[in-house]
């Protein structure tokens, strides 16, 4: 009986074990708002379920928000405060495509892939939808090009990017 009552102490000792190293290997990630050039940098993210991205305005971008225009079924939207940085975690696999309200004519637009692109036909629908409307959303359909070729994770964490002042 003992030696049972060890083994299952064991086994469920494992289980913690591998589910804290596994919650801590979610990373940030960092983008930059560059309202003086238009732009998200990188414009295109592929992270990890579980990651946090975090939106950093740089330079004087005091109008400049990250704001999510589509995300996948069952996430949640975000809508940053214009000047500030925002943080936000992203759980759910699939497409999300962010924009700036105020700059997206311009094209400043953005696309995140979070582990499998489940969502990419409704990404591409969402982003012709933008692009009739705001001329520069126009910018979402290269963007999503990367989306179907990405296999690797291609990001930079937070400690790469460095708001200026």
């Amino acid at each position: 009986m003992i030696c049972a009552n060890n083994k299952a102490l064991s086994i469920f000792s494992l289980v913690l074990l591998a589910a804290t190293i596994a919650s801590t290997h979610a990373a940030e990630h960092g983008v930059r708002m560059n309202a003086a050039k238009a732009t998200f940098e990188p414009a295109y993210l592929k992270i990890q379920p579980g990651d946090t991205v975090k939106f950093i305005p740089i330079g004087k971008s005091k109008t400049v928000t990250a704001t999510s225009t589509l995300v996948p079924d069952g996430a949640y939207h975000w809508q940053g405060i214009p000047g500030k940085s925002l943080s936000a975690k992203l759980s759910r696999e699939g497409i999300y495509l962010y924009q700036s309200n105020k700059h997206v004519a311009k094209g400043m637009v953005g696309v995140i892939q979070v582990g499998s692109a489940v969502n990419l036909d409704q990404a591409k629908t969402r982003a012709q939808q933008i692009a009739r409307q705001a001329g520069g959303g126009a910018r979402f359909l290269p963007l999503l090009s990367s989306v179907e070729r990405s296999t690797a994770s291609t990001s930079r964490t937070t400690e790469d990017i460095k708001p200026t002042p």
